[in-house]
């Protein structure tokens, strides 16, 4: 018979983790949280590639709730419009984020996905660390784990305008 105790207490333990990652992700990246709906990160003065990816999570949003493709789109290159197999759309994370973005327009969506691609890193690498570990293993040792691979230094520049090379939160969870 399962011990139901024991597992209540990881399951609290889990959100207590995820709560921390989630506090560390907003002070890393402050004052972005003043700004959620209104500023993404990167240069305001440098036209980057974050712009595509605002437009990526609107497109898709508008596309899956006309029950069309999101693959292509007539508003480019009219009046055939364009196809969009090799633009990185990033399908998963933008169908993901399609009720956000309805809801709360393109702005805050861009900018949970950033928050999420932090916790999601950070979180994933404590659990892959605990399972590697094992029994050994300490929880401290797994969250500073988590915490190296979430907040380096090659996440933050790709957060200034590449949000699908942000998306490393997939990695430790395959």
């Amino acid at each position: 018979m399962p011990d139901l105790d024991n597992q209540g207490r990881r399951g609290r333990g889990y959100v207590v983790v995820a709560a921390l990652f989630l506090i560390l992700t907003v002070v890393a990246t402050w004052p972005l949280a003043l700004h959620l709906d209104t500023h993404v990160p990167g240069d305001p003065n440098d036209p980057g590639d974050y712009w595509a990816y605002y437009w990526d999570l609107w497109w898709v949003k508008e596309a899956l709730l006309s029950q069309q493709s999101p693959l292509h789109t007539s508003l480019l290159y009219r009046p055939d419009g364009a196809d969009l197999y090799f633009h990185s759309l990033m399908i998963a994370p933008s169908t993901l984020m399609v009720p956000i973005t309805a809801l709360l327009g393109p702005t805050i969506s861009y900018n949970f996905l950033v928050w999420l691609s932090f916790v999601g890193s950070a979180f994933g690498v404590y659990l892959l660390a605990l399972r590697v570990l094992g029994p050994l293993g300490s929880r401290r040792a797994a969250f500073l784990g988590g915490v190296v691979y979430a907040f380096s230094a090659y996440r933050f520049s790709r957060m200034m305008g590449h949000l699908d090379l942000l998306s490393t939160q997939w990695l430790p969870f395959v």
